[in-house]
């Protein structure tokens, strides 16, 4: 429409909306109910721009504003606990201290843990298996964090042994990694149960039965899901992964640092 009245456009970003009725959450539009009756929806506005203007670069910059505001969201949970399966795992309270305290390390775990939260990789009720690392602050973004802000289940485990036991016993249906070098056999494993298995570290590799996710100084920067089944044939082709690249950036996730980002987001693979 810009193109045809020849006119220019101001650039506007909707944050907050994930999880809704009317998001793609749970794997489809409508016919579910949603997680809570008032969403936190934050709308940021750019500069107006000429219509010939990439539109990605600009929307990207404004979900990098709008995700500092989302972080504080969290902050109305403060000091609540995920719904557990087993065990709390060593090292729980001192991670639970981490994650809600009042500097910048805490504040970027809450902001990454809303980043996740803004993206099909988790729905609520779901039951998530974290790989536990007691000395790292991602244990209390994939552990804590974010199965909190999504309304998921989460359990923990420290090696494979654990990780099937934990997903025999409570039915698990997504177990995150921390990287899957020398775990194939698991990874087989898990597949063949049917469960989706996700992969943080520092590759970001999609294949093989594994959603890679790319980690960057402790924070998850690009996810990567399974292409949504939109059932509109009129309705555009949305990807969740693509070949040669490290996933797709979080809303809110600067590609400064990182490399080359095409036109969807997706972050390019170094050669």
């Amino acid at each position: 429409m810009a193109k045809l009245g020849g006119v220019k456009v101001l650039p506007a970003y909707l944050d907050g909306l994930w999880g809704s009725v009317f998001s793609f959450s749970g794997g489809r539009y409508f016919w579910k109910k949603p997680v809570r009756l008032r969403y936190g929806v934050t709308v940021g506005f750019g500069e107006v721009i000429e219509v010939k203007d990439e539109l990605g670069p600009v929307l990207r910059r404004l979900s990098e504003v709008t995700a500092d505001e989302r972080a504080g969201r969290l902050m109305s949970r403060r000091w609540k606990e995920p719904q557990v399966c087993g065990d709390l795992p060593l090292g729980w309270s001192e991670m639970m201290e981490r994650s809600w305290e009042d500097d910048e390390v805490g504040f970027q775990m809450r902001r990454n843990a809303m980043q996740l939260s803004q993206v099909h990789l988790l729905s609520w009720d779901d039951r998530l298996l974290v790989e536990w690392d007691p000395d790292d602050h991602l244990s209390g973004i994939l552990g804590i964090l974010w199965p909190l802000a999504i309304g998921a289940k989460v359990g923990f485990a420290r090696d494979e042994r654990e990780v099937i036991k934990m997903v025999e016993r409570y039915e698990m249906e997504v177990v995150a990694l921390r990287g899957v070098q020398g775990k194939e056999g698991l990874v087989e494993r898990l597949n063949k149960m049917g469960v989706r298995v996700l992969s943080f570290d520092s590759d970001g590799v999609t294949g093989q039965g594994v959603y890679g996710c790319l980690v960057r100084g402790g924070k998850v920067v690009t996810f990567a899901c399974s292409d949504p089944d939109i059932q509109d044939s009129g309705a555009t082709k949305q990807f969740g992964w693509r070949d040669g690249t490290a996933g797709r950036l979080l809303p809110g996730q600067s590609e400064r640092g990182l490399g080359c980002v095409d036109l969807d987001g997706f972050l390019e693979l170094r050669e």
